[in-house]
């Protein structure tokens, strides 16, 4: 396979998905390609998060085989030939020139024709044309003719489009997931570092604050003011923690301060701890259900539509809408406003 799989490396993976490392190695090493192991892991974890006693077919490789999902009962077989349609993917790469490493996992979730499809249109990979596939070539091949969506409230999925995959039509933010947990550029970037000069915080930022942050995205821009036209004061690089101080409006999308005079768009943040227990919020799903108590088991008293709410209290990581009941905070679809 060489070069095209070489220099991969895991990350983020846990001790559920590395418990299989052994086994996934040994299956690799058998079929003659253990430059995948990495790839292998990646894919675990998106497909069943390595919970083989609830998801025996831990890669989900039944219906590579032409057989129903779900009904290979045992993690080695899933393995097996989980590892036989990975090859496949990058034999069919390496046959029409195709060395995007992103397109060829996609493949693995789309089939081994939209290799083919990629090279007979002339097309690249990317976020936007595996849409395009989802929607007009996979979806309408099992019933979904009319490009209907389905909620789907990854993380990804709601930065891009507000959290919507299309109906039978795969999931074509797969590959964008699978590089959560493996690093196709082998490494760190060594210019993916935080070039923001005299960076300051407010005196009382350890109390009064709205949680925290981590960027998920190399090289993200930040800004003087909560809006794209302001003036750029650095880059912030992926991975890297910041307190979460205030939240803005732009009228499309929503904005953290991160210390003064440095804002970023939500796109490119995930709130890794969120400690606001009064104030404003921004819902985002329309008939969001509320509940009598801080817990599911309670009932719901009321729902509530997209909009803002106003906060009283908090109980962990529960909120209560005044007059409407309690929801469990969601940093997909609830943004704290004020």
């Amino acid at each position: 396979m060489g070069m095209l799989a070489a220099s991969v490396k895991t990350k983020n993976l846990p001790q559920r998905v590395l418990r299989w490392q052994t086994m996934v190695e040994n299956e690799c090493n058998a079929q003659g390609v253990p430059e995948l192991v990495p790839y292998v892991l990646g894919i675990i974890m998106v497909e069943s998060d390595g919970n083989a006693e609830q998801t025996p077919d831990i890669m989900q490789s039944s219906e590579s085989q032409g057989r129903p999902m779900n009904s290979i009962d045992n993690p080695k077989e899933s393995i097996h030939y989980g590892v036989m349609h990975l090859i496949g993917a990058f034999a069919d790469a390496k046959k029409y020139g195709i060395t995007d490493l992103s397109a060829i996992v996609q493949t693995y979730n789309f089939g081994r024709f939209y290799i083919r499809w990629l090279a007979s249109n002339n097309k690249q990979h990317s976020l936007q044309v595996a849409e395009q596939y989802s929607k007009t070539v996979v979806a309408p091949s099992l019933g979904n003719s009319t490009g209907a969506m389905i909620r789907y409230s990854h993380p990804i999925a709601v930065a891009y489009n507000g959290g919507y995959k299309y109906k039978n039509g795969g999931n074509f933010f797969y590959a964008e997931i699978v590089k959560q947990y493996v690093d196709f550029v082998g490494g760190v970037d060594p210019t993916d570092v935080d070039t923001r000069k005299n960076v300051t915080l407010p005196s009382d930022w350890l109390t009064n604050n709205l949680g925290w942050l981590q960027c998920v995205e190399r090289q993200s821009w930040v800004y003087k003011e909560p809006n794209e036209l302001a003036e750029v004061v650095g880059k912030i690089p992926l991975g890297s923690g910041h307190v979460y101080l205030e939240t803005a409006w732009d009228g499309k999308r929503f904005w953290f301060k991160i210390a003064n005079d440095n804002w970023v768009p939500e796109t490119v943040m995930r709130i890794e701890k969120d400690g606001r227990s009064k104030g404003v919020i921004w819902n985002e799903w329309d008939g969001l259900e509320c509940y009598h108590h801080a817990n599911y088991n309670s009932g719901i008293r009321d729902r509530v539509s997209v909009g803002q709410w106003v906060i009283e209290f908090r109980d962990n990581n529960w909120i209560y809408i005044t007059d409407k009941g309690w929801v469990e905070f969601d940093e997909k679809i609830i943004r704290w406003i004020r």
